[in-house]
């Protein structure tokens, strides 16, 4: 579970005076991350409500980003897999919600946003420094992708933002900066000694900023979605939906 707050703007520089917040002497009491709190189709309608959907949409990219690199992985191992699809939901026609674990493991998403040179090396150089991997979809380990991807909010403290901002676009710029230190701290089943850690070397894990953006288009083109309406209280599958940007 992840306590979301709001944001004034969609670049996350403000927090909404709506927003809930914390205790100033208690930093954990208030949200664990804030986004942008305003419907994309009327701005004038704001609330958490449209900032908890955008934050689901961050952790749908997350568990997909994690899918293309256990398929990479698997198909280093000479296995023949597929990338699951991974599910969420749309509230008010406007960006995803709820579920982001993989419905069914269909081979329905096609393999990108892996740089797969480097993420042999990395798995390489984890193997040879004792580290094993899992690399698997677990609620925990996107609460913790999403509140080391948030991006810190000026003048603002921690129990009013939590670790700061986030939506798909900040997501997708951390991913791309991931090495071989970031699979090992994610992933592995043990945590790796200092020295191991530190030994790892900077090999990239995901093709960049301009891959990573295509898998988010890719997520939101293919995966299954459904839509509530509350101007009608009508909830909906939408199969031909496509990513906002």
């Amino acid at each position: 579970m992840l306590g979301v707050g709001a944001t004034e703007d969609s670049e996350g520089t403000k927090l909404a005076e709506y927003s809930s917040t914390g205790l100033p002497d208690i930093p954990a009491s208030g949200p664990d991350v804030v986004s942008w709190g305003a419907s994309r189709l009327n701005t004038a309608k704001v609330g958490t409500s449209f900032a908890a959907p955008r934050v689901s949409e961050a952790s749908a990219l997350c568990a997909s980003a994690i899918e293309q690199v256990a398929h990479s992985l698997a198909t280093q191992r000479g296995e023949a897999v597929g990338v699951p699809l991974i599910g969420y939901g749309w509230i008010d026609r406007d960006f995803a919600a709820e579920s982001v674990s993989p419905r069914d493991p269909i081979p329905a998403q096609p393999a990108v946003s892996v740089d797969r040179e480097g993420l042999a090396r990395s798995v390489a150089a984890c193997k040879e420094a004792g580290i094993a991997l899992d690399v698997s979809v677990r609620r925990d380990r996107l609460r913790t992708m999403i509140i080391s991807s948030a991006r810190p909010i000026p003048n603002a403290r921690p129990h009013e933002v939590g670790a700061g901002f986030v939506n798909a676009e900040v997501v997708i710029e951390w991913l791309a900066r991931w090495t071989t230190k970031h699979l090992a701290w994610f992933f592995a089943s043990e945590a790796p000694s200092s020295r191991a850690f530190e030994l790892l070397p900077d090999a990239p894990i995901f093709a960049g900023v301009e891959e990573l953006t295509k898998l988010a288009i890719v997520l939101g083109a293919s995966a299954p979605h459904w839509r509530w309406d509350f101007a009608r209280s009508e909830f909906s599958w939408r199969p031909d939906s496509a990513l906002p940007h």
